[in-house]
């Protein structure tokens, strides 16, 4: 590792994005009338847009919570609120939808009557279940789907309190742990419901993903081998033969920067519809039985997976879990020493210490399956100095900036940390991510010829930059220790302005 060159390389490179023309205030200024433009007061978050742009009402809690993040830089207090109202759509036994629908769109609708989604209406999700079992997954008034949001809460949730002001003049933020009073509960919830309903037979084991919605990189070409599995069900053709044009062209539209239009809606989009349209029959069809699944290794792949049993060990989904436990481990500590200033709080000190252990068991375990231990390497890759996009090899796996996630998660150890770097250093031989300038592509961009895998557009942009994986990748090159901590800072810094940049010209 010639760290010398690399600490040149990113001064030089650093320096560039310093001198890059961008009015950082008045980018604040501009992201500040966003958030504020795009409001749902009906729904209590910010939303996507307006319905007659959008195609219908809705809201999605993981996207909303990470606005609210972003609007606690410059107002704690409507932050806080309006997490605390998104967690008022998990359900009773722990799950945070996806999608949470407006009370503008009528219940009976299976598909919105739009151009402007892909995404199917309330009826869509209808399930067909006792009525005690009905009753719990009804609490919220507005309709939802069936499937988890991407699990960023309690990350956010940290987050959020570490952006509180100081309210008092002893340094206590007496707001902010109010706030972290009120969320623990609902999320605490939250991680137990997924850990106890995705986590293998070993109390170690990674955690599966059901759908592809579950990330937030649901056009990952990974994806593609895992859902083709689904098309050998009896009943698919039938279900799928149901998705209206309008939202075949709205997905193909929306993929095409990066998939032809045919394969996006083939091998992406119908697979996933047939796929979310299981969820409300799983309680007499389990599309993944967590008892029953085999999840192989990278080096023991099984050559395919049964079609009826759904559930990947996915990088990104793991690496999202692990960076919400450890942000509730750090809540509970918070809680511990000053949960005296809620008067709604009713745990005690011995019982939050008591969860406490709980929680850190279940972040170690995960910590190990994910990012290795003295027992397991995890879903580190020796062959690509990368982790690998999920405990099972899939053939149209190409490397993306999803495989850097656990290094947003987690400290990982120094090798793993350096041979990770190489990978924004184009280095010789090797993969990279920072292919012109920055902020960093999403798909790497020498080293692998991603045209190989089927479906993907040969005439593809070179860069293909998501702003969101960025940031954590900024996150990931805050996470120090001392003897890179040089290196890590200019990544860190340029990483940052470049993401500036990119908001104010891209």
């Amino acid at each position: 590792m010639r760290l010398k060159h690399w600490l040149l390389t990113a001064c030089t490179l650093a320096l560039a994005a310093a001198d890059a023309p961008c009015d950082e205030r008045k980018l604040q200024r501009d992201a500040v009338m966003l958030l504020a433009a795009h409001v749902d007061v009906e729904l209590g978050g910010i939303g996507a847009g307006k319905p007659d742009v959008v195609g219908f009402q809705y809201l999605k809690p993981a996207e909303a919570v990470l606005a609210a993040q972003a609007l606690a830089h410059e107002d704690f207090n409507q932050a806080a609120a309006q997490f605390q109202r998104i967690l008022e759509y998990q359900k009773p036994n722990g799950l945070l939808p996806h999608l949470v629908y407006g009370p503008s769109v009528p219940s009976h609708l299976r598909w919105i009557p739009s151009n402007r989604t892909f995404h199917p209406g309330p009826a869509f999700w209808q399930q067909t279940l006792s009525s005690e079992k009905q009753e719990e997954l009804s609490a919220s008034p507005f309709n939802t789907s069936t499937i988890s949001a991407p699990p960023v809460a309690g990350d956010v949730a940290w987050e959020i309190f570490r952006l509180a002001p100081y309210d008092s003049v002893l340094g206590v933020r007496t707001t902010a742990v109010q706030f972290l009073c009120h969320v623990y509960e609902p999320l605490k919830m939250l991680q137990k419901h997924l850990f106890s309903s995705r986590r293998g037979p070993s109390p170690n084991s990674l955690l599966v993903a059901r759908h592809p919605w579950e990330t937030f990189s649901s056009l990952s070409p990974h994806w593609q081998a895992f859902l083709a599995d689904l098309k050998d069900a009896p009943d698919y053709k039938t279900v799928v033969s149901s998705i209206p044009e309008e939202a075949r062209a709205r997905f193909a539209a929306g993929a095409s920067t990066i998939f032809s239009a045919e394969d996006a809606v083939e091998n992406l989009y119908e697979p996933m519809v047939y796929l979310a349209a299981q969820t409300h029959r799983r309680e007499s069809n389990e599309i993944y039985n967590r008892n029953t699944a085999v999840l192989d290794s990278i080096v023991n792949a099984a050559n395919s997976v049964e079609a009826e049993k759904f559930g990947v060990e996915d990088v990104e989904f793991n690496a999202l879990m692990l960076r919400s436990s450890l942000s509730l481990v750090n809540i509970g500590r918070v809680l511990v020493e000053h949960s005296s200033s809620c008067t709604e709080f009713s745990l005690t000190q011995k019982e939050l210490l008591k969860d406490m252990k709980e929680l850190r068991s279940m972040a170690r375990g995960l910590e190990g399956a994910l990012i290795g231990d003295n027992s397991t390497r995890g879903l580190w890759n020796k062959s690509a100095d990368f982790f690998a996009d999920s405990s099972r090899l899939s053939v149209t796996s190409v490397h993306s900036l999803r495989g850097f996630l656990p290094g947003y998660a987690a400290e990982l150890d120094e090798d793993k940390k350096m041979r990770s770097m190489k990978h924004f250093l184009s280095e010789p031989g090797s993969f990279s991510f920072f292919c012109t300038q920055f902020p960093a592509s999403f798909f790497a961009c020498s080293g692998v010829d991603a045209t190989e895998i089927a479906g993907l557009r040969e005439d593809r942009p070179a860069v293909t930059t998501w702003v969101l994986f960025n940031y954590y990748l900024q996150r990931g090159f805050a996470r120090v220790c001392l003897t890179s901590r040089i290196l890590f800072f200019f990544f860190s810094f340029f990483c940052r302005m470049d993401i500036a940049v990119l908001m104010c010209c891209g």
